[in-house]
């Protein structure tokens, strides 16, 4: 039919982001799910998977921002073709710093 306007891009993720916080963190309080939500709909638009999107939500369920930037630099290692689960622990090792945790991937 029509091609999707930005705005429509937009809202279909934060759909999705409300199906998937009801999905798979009912038990969690409101004020967590809303920020799942905002990792969910940053991690998206990364590339990210929802169980990207959960492992940093999950690392930092009372802090988005350090969920976003760890899941920022996830993804930017990931597309360099490091192995997911050593970007993981060179990520916590160094606080999610890309730079340090390249330099541990070496």
């Amino acid at each position: 039919l029509y091609p999707q306007t930005p705005d429509d891009k937009a809202s279909s993720l934060q759909v999705e982001a409300e199906e998937a916080a009801n999905t798979y963190l009912p038990d969690e309080s409101e004020g967590r799910r809303v920020a799942f939500r905002g990792i969910y709909v940053v991690g998206r638009r990364e590339g990210a998977t929802i169980d990207h999107c959960l492992q940093a939500f999950f690392l930092h369920p009372d802090e988005p921002n350090k969920a976003i930037d760890f899941l920022k630099a996830f993804m930017a290692l990931r597309e360099l073709g490091f192995p997911e689960p050593d970007i993981s622990v060179a990520l916590i090792q160094v606080g999610h710093d890309r730079d340090k945790a390249i330099d541990l991937l070496m």
